[in-house]
């Protein structure tokens, strides 16, 4: 899943969405040494983030997202889309190291392929492949596409279920529960509490990583998250402070790997505007990317 996960999705701008991804390896079942047993599991999570973070890789996941409100008041016009908007799509692409980036995005609706690089801390879009627009939120969409795993979810109570097979591949099967701390984006601190009004239902997250290397194969999620707006609205931005109503999201998410994939490369950016239509970024409410050392998040 794309944009890692912030701790109120619903109604703060903060809140985000929890990568997964996956993979087909040209390891087979039977003859490969497992090097994952004995592992403590906290290590095999850290080190399946770290590899999604900085690894070379081709991806190609699915993405569905979607938000309804019922009995909303006090909500803002301009908030509506962004706490409310669908989204279908099928994303595949190449990672050629930490912030490289490269993707097309199929999204239900849009008639063309969206093409994405991202690239250091810029971002681009292009509806054909050779006109190409640079911003933040070309870069914003290009992370949401790829794969992510945000520090929240490495505080989630992983569980090695061992070793087994997945597509004649030998893995070891990593599963946890999402729970609303889980989707806080940043790693919540100790002690850490749900904020009031918010309930996450404990779908499961689940993860299989090569028993080879440690490289993630597959990764699968699901969250079906409620919020009540009028208690949200306390810590929320002074637009929502009168808000009441209660939001409902739904994200599902999965991700396959391999280890072929392609270089990226930055585009020579020559349009003056956004390609992407407003329909996608709204689309995928209020979901989002972990913030990182870029500052446009």
């Amino acid at each position: 899943m794309s944009r890692p996960f912030r701790l109120i999705p619903f109604v703060v701008a903060t809140a985000a969405l929890t990568a997964c991804g996956s993979g087909g390896g040209s390891s087979s079942g039977g003859s490969v040494a497992d090097h994952l047993s004995g592992k403590p599991t906290a290590t095999l999570v850290k080190d399946a983030q770290s590899w999604l973070r900085s690894a070379h890789y081709h991806f190609r996941g699915d993405i569905a997202q979607a938000g309804t409100a019922s009995d909303l008041s006090g909500v803002p016009q301009e908030m509506l889309s962004a706490l409310t908007g669908s989204i279908t799509l099928t994303g595949e692409g190449d990672v050629d190291g930490s912030k490289h980036i490269s993707a097309e995005a199929f999204v239900v609706g849009v008639p063309q392929p969206i093409h994405l690089v991202e690239y250091g801390c810029k971002g681009y879009a292009s509806l054909d492949g050779h006109a190409w627009f640079t911003g933040s939120q070309p870069r914003w969409l290009t992370r949401m596409v790829a794969p992510g795993f945000d520090d929240g979810l490495t505080s989630l109570a992983w569980h090695d279920l061992g070793p087994t097979t997945r597509g004649n591949v030998a893995v070891h099967h990593l599963q946890a529960t999402m729970t609303a701390l889980g989707m806080s984006g940043a790693a919540p601190p100790p002690g850490a509490t749900p904020p009031p009004g918010f309930d996450v239902k404990p779908t499961t997250m689940d993860m299989w990583l090569r028993s080879s290397d440690g490289s993630v194969l597959e990764m699968h999620g699901d969250i079906d998250a409620t919020a009540d707006v009028h208690a949200l609205a306390a810590s929320g931005p002074p637009a929502l402070r009168n808000a009441s109503g209660t939001l409902h999201q739904t994200l599902h998410q999965t991700a396959t790997f391999s280890t072929q994939r392609g270089s990226v490369h930055a585009p020579a950016a020559t349009l003056g505007s956004d390609p992407v239509p407003d329909s996608v970024y709204s689309g995928f409410g209020s979901f989002g990317v972990e913030t990182d050392d870029c500052g446009d998040n």
